[in-house]
């Protein structure tokens, strides 16, 4: 759902943030962020739909590995904060959402979407089974938690082409997040104040990109309406 939707991002220095400080720095960030008058819900997430496109890892089921490398499925990676899909409007269809709970002590858990789901258990139950992330054999996911498929990279993508799966940032602390924030009225009411909120924790962080979604989506469209004028006119000079 893109309406009256902000992202913008924010980017730790990694020379100033251990992965504890990362972690406890984005969700005291996020619960201030979501105290704002005029914000009704806000999510962080590494790659924001769209705006932030790719990163596609190797995973497959922790029972049932490639025999042949070069037929490994992948998926989108994403980390995520508590909250991510019910601010997106991204429906949890079996299981559950990440958790405060799934902290770097707690078992490594993995959320898939539908399409992911398909591919890597057609017969059986995706929640509770294990799957191998980026080769990772000594360091199994469990999956907690089936959503609905995202449209990652481009518009005129095929969402089920390409599953997602989503892993908790307490569990892979970046540096970088991307923050979707959620508001009662224009988003740009807002990017002042949350500035200001961001200079108050750190001064030296910018509030880097602010921008809606329905922006970052009509840019999409144009960017893939050009890049497809330009095929058409190479396939008719060849």
């Amino acid at each position: 759902n893109a309406h009256n939707l902000l992202t913008v991002e924010v980017p730790l220095p990694p020379e100033k943030y251990s992965d504890v400080q990362r972690s406890a720095f984005f969700t005291s960030f996020l619960g201030a962020v979501r105290s704002l008058p005029g914000v009704t819900s806000a999510a962080a997430i590494s790659q924001l739909p769209l705006r932030d496109p790719f990163n596609d890892i190797s995973i497959y089921a922790a029972d049932d590995p490639p025999t042949d490398p070069t037929k490994m499925g992948d998926g989108y990676q994403r980390v995520v904060l508590p909250g991510y899909f019910q601010t997106m409007g991204i429906p949890i269809l079996a299981g559950r959402d990440i958790e405060p709970a799934d902290t770097a002590h707690s078992r490594r858990v993995v959320v898939i979407s539908q399409q992911l789901a398909k591919a890597l258990f057609p017969t059986r139950n995706p929640l509770g089974q294990m799957v191998v992330i980026d080769r990772a054999q000594d360091a199994p996911w469990q999956i907690a938690g089936v959503v609905g498929d995202v449209k990652q990279s481009r518009l005129r993508d095929d969402a089920r082409f390409r599953g997602t799966f989503y892993r908790s940032h307490a569990q892979l602390p970046l540096p970088t997040m991307r923050l979707a924030i959620r508001t009662a009225g224009s988003p740009a009411a807002i990017v002042r104040t949350l500035g200001e909120l961001l200079r108050k924790m750190d001064p030296d962080i910018p509030l880097s990109g602010p921008r809606t979604m329905e922006e970052v989506m009509a840019n999409g469209a144009v960017s893939e309406t050009a890049q497809a004028a330009c095929l058409a006119a190479f396939s008719m000079l060849a």
